[in-house]
């Protein structure tokens, strides 16, 4: 939970991630299945978490991308006796400014139903970012 604070803690987390990316008619479509599990020895945040996640991209011109992506998760805090379902739709382009650099915006709606009184909330969120990393994996080389 966002109100809690870990300083010291030791923690076991397992993961698991099916991960599958292709390109259809020119849209990339990246979809993932996830799992995780966190247990800590004195805090009582263990977690567990199950999701699945979609992106569908499409190359605007060889520097511009264009997304549509979502997600849903469900995450329970045995200890607490709590559970959140949380979920996210959005829209986004990618300018890609030099190798390394890109300009990505964003707008997203989120939203998270919860067992918790005073959990839940819905959200609209504009986004815009300068990211560095790898070439996107559609560019031109």
């Amino acid at each position: 939970p966002l109100d809690a604070d870990v300083s010291q803690d030791i923690a076991r987390v397992n993961a698991a991630e099916l991960f599958y990316y292709d390109r259809w008619w020119g849209v990339g479509a990246d979809i993932r299945l996830y799992w995780s599990d966190e247990d800590y020895e004195a805090a009582i945040l263990d977690e567990r978490v199950a999701g699945v996640a979609l992106r569908f991209g499409y190359p605007l011109a060889p520097s511009w991308e264009g997304a549509l992506f979502g997600r849903h998760e469900n995450s329970k805090y045995p200890r607490l006796d709590r559970r959140d379902r949380r979920s996210v739709v959005g829209v986004g382009v990618s300018h890609r400014l030099a190798r390394r650099l890109s300009l990505v915006a964003e707008l997203r709606d989120e939203w998270q139903r919860s067992d918790a009184a005073g959990r839940d909330f819905n959200e609209v969120i504009a986004l815009i970012e300068l990211r560095y990393g790898a070439r996107p994996h559609w560019a031109a080389r």
